[in-house]
């Protein structure tokens, strides 16, 4: 989660942040489907 207030930015830029650097290493997806077991 981002907190844009310890960090010093605007909620807008935690989350351009976000997406710019940690998405790339972190993709969103399902990682465990406990609808499939």
């Amino acid at each position: 989660s981002t907190c844009p207030t310890n960090w010093g930015m605007s909620p807008v830029d935690a989350l351009k942040w976000l997406e710019e650097n940690m998405i790339p290493y972190y993709p969103l997806g399902v990682y465990k489907d406990k609808g499939a077991e």
